[in-house]
């Protein structure tokens, strides 16, 4: 299922080809803080209001590893991730993707899991859970904005 018809299966007036905006999320820009997540989410309502008066974003989806619903079995209920994926509604569960995750969070897929870094609860859960024999699968979902 698209993100688009996940939103109209809520009952939202919106669905398949409506706008919406997709949530990015740099790697370099720090903490995904509920503040910062907050003034991100703010100041995209402002820009688009003010650049595309013509169009209305009420709705945005995101697709990415940060929404894998398995990370809450490894992270800490207040941990940025957890909140972060708490502000979206699922959309649809992508099949099997270990490699979105170990790029994004390793910068790379090709390496044995013995030999990546675990320096951090979430490299050692990413880790864990790949030797246990289980995928990540990322993760679709779609906010009100």
């Amino acid at each position: 299922m698209c993100s688009g018809r996940g939103i109209a299966a809520a009952g939202l007036p919106y669905g398949p080809g409506d706008p919406a905006l997709a949530v990015h999320i740099p790697e370099f820009y720090g903490p995904l803080t509920p503040p910062a997540c907050d003034a991100s989410f703010r100041c995209a309502r402002e820009f688009f209001a003010r650049h595309f008066p013509e169009e209305r974003y009420d709705v945005a989806t995101c697709h990415s590893w940060l929404l894998d619903d398995q990370l809450a079995e490894y992270l800490p209920e207040d941990a940025n991730i957890i909140h972060f994926q708490r502000r979206f509604r699922a959309a649809y569960h992508p099949d099997d993707n270990d490699q979105d995750i170990l790029v994004s969070v390793f910068g790379r897929s090709d390496s044995p899991l013995d030999e990546l870094p675990r320096r951090t609860t979430l490299e050692r859960a990413i880790v864990d859970h790949l030797q246990a024999g289980r995928h990540w699968h990322g993760g679709a979902g779609w906010l009100r904005i």
